[in-house]
Formats: C-alpha cells, structure tokens, sequence
C-alpha cells in the first residue's frame, strides 16, 4: 500500500493534483524553490483560474535538465557569465 492511501481522501486528491506528474519513486528535495518571474512568463505558467501550476513548471525544468542537457549547460554559461559581470 503506498502512502498515499494511508492519507485521509481530501489530501489524497490534493497530493495527486500536485504530484501526478511524477513517477512514484521520484525522490522529491526538502525544499521548496521559489522564483519571481517576469509577468508574461508567470501567466503562461499559471492555471485557467490563476492559481500556481506546479506540475507544468516542474514537467518544464525536468524536460530541460534531464532530457536537454545541452540546452541547461547553455542557460547555466549565461547565467554564470551575468553573476561575473
């Protein structure tokens, strides 16, 4: 039985909507990553009803990280040279 079921029904609907996405042995970090974001990207990042999208944003950074790693070494070089400068 996952843990899941232990949960009482509500919380178990909660922890789907938000971590649906994943595959069940994902270990997931302790910490929470919060970003501030330019207002035309944070509205494409958010639900029809203006609430956060958590699923979107994380499918987004695993495509990048995991499946595009040419395009995050790029993303990390421009980042890294703006901290210099």
């Amino acid at each position: 039985m996952s843990k899941l079921n232990t949960l009482p029904k509500k919380f178990q609907e909660v922890a789907r909507a938000k971590y649906g996405d994943l595959k069940k042995n994902e270990e997931m970090h302790p910490s929470v990553f919060g970003v501030r974001l330019p207002v035309d990207i944070a509205e494409k990042l958010l639900k029809e009803d203006g609430s956060k999208n958590t699923p979107l944003l994380r499918s987004i950074l695993i495509e990048v990280i995991r499946n595009q790693p040419e395009l995050f070494a790029a993303i990390q070089a421009k980042v890294a040279k703006l901290e210099t400068n």
